[in-house]
């Protein structure tokens, strides 16, 4: 049986070996509560919060117990700082710890950038173009086939990316360390819908991107959404920017008008048929008496015919 005067070490260097920690979420929906893990016995906590930009939330120190805190989003402003807990055991130096905290903006929408290289694509140049990410969940990104994109992510602590479309990108990478989600889409895309789910703990609400590609071939580009869909499906139309560079075509949305069919993906019938309103930029067709499984969607514009492919849930 060892005598306690036998250890080598002080009670204060023991406290180095159980490192204390700040426990609680990395991200703040509305309020959370933090605590110290491992803390020594009769040591005494203070709370400090550093924001980086933006409305700093509140901050609440030895509550709602002694050496807890509690933060407060009050603001529901996007931003990122640091919670940093000073641990006083007494003798020599306090204990410092810190922990990352991001703020959640309560919405489905992800804020951010693109940047596209340019690049040459079986055949097909495609300039480079960048932009913001849309401010609306449902609004798609369309991006050229084949071209490296760069998204870059505002306000990633604590998050995680997955891929949750039907059909496979070309490549994608989600690198944490510089919050970039690096992305290819194949040929023969057009009207496939490439979607993203961001999560994480503490957060409001998981975010959404949604990618889409270029159509080359014809003057104007289509794509749905959402994709599975329930009752409501919607056609986004957009200009053939690639069609617009290289040859110099004048188009307007005002101008475009076209008819909408619904296929059965298993077999040649017809199930839905619509014809075109002028200037329709999105257009909602109920969907809700389909039953469950894959559809065709087929666009007619004048006659450039395209096809899309949706799953009804």
């Amino acid at each position: 049986m060892h005598h306690k005067n036998d250890c080598p070490y002080s009670v204060e260097d023991l406290h180095y070996y159980v490192r204390p920690i700040i426990s609680g979420t990395s991200i703040v929906c509305n309020q959370a509560t933090y605590s110290i893990a491992n803390l020594p016995a009769g040591a005494s906590v203070t709370y400090t919060l550093y924001w980086n930009s933006g409305l700093s939330p509140k901050l609440t120190s030895n509550f709602p117990e002694p050496t807890m805190c509690l933060i407060e989003n009050t603001h529901h402003y996007p931003a990122t700082g640091t919670l940093k807990a000073s641990i006083n055991i007494g003798t020599g130096n306090p204990i410092i710890l810190t922990k990352t905290i991001t703020t959640d903006s309560n919405t489905e929408v992800q804020s951010g950038t693109y940047e596209q290289d340019a690049c040459n694509f079986h055949g097909v140049y495609h300039s480079s173009q960048s932009g913001s990410l849309p401010s609306t969940v449902s609004t798609p990104v369309f991006l050229h086939q084949g071209c490296m994109t760069r998204i870059k992510l505002n306000e990633m602590s604590g998050r995680t990316v997955t891929y949750t479309g039907i059909e496979q990108p070309l490549y994608w990478n989600y690198q944490a360390m510089n919050n970039t989600l690096y992305l290819q889409l194949p040929l023969y895309s057009g009207g496939v819908p490439f979607t993203f789910k961001i999560k994480g703990d503490g957060a409001c609400k998981d975010k959404t991107l949604l990618f889409f590609s270029y159509s080359n071939n014809s003057k104007y580009t289509f794509a749905v959404a959402p994709n599975p869909v329930k009752d409501v499906l919607t056609i986004y139309a957009h200009p053939n920017n690639e069609l617009i560079e290289q040859k110099g075509v004048d188009l307007s949305i005002e101008e475009l008008e076209y008819d909408i069919a619904i296929y059965n993906v298993n077999m040649p019938k017809l199930l839905h048929c619509e014809k075109g309103i002028r200037g329709q930029k999105e257009r909602k067709v109920n969907v809700a008496k389909l039953r469950k499984g894959y559809y065709i969607l087929q666009i007619k514009e004048k006659e450039e015919i395209q096809t899309l492919k949706f799953f009804k849930e």
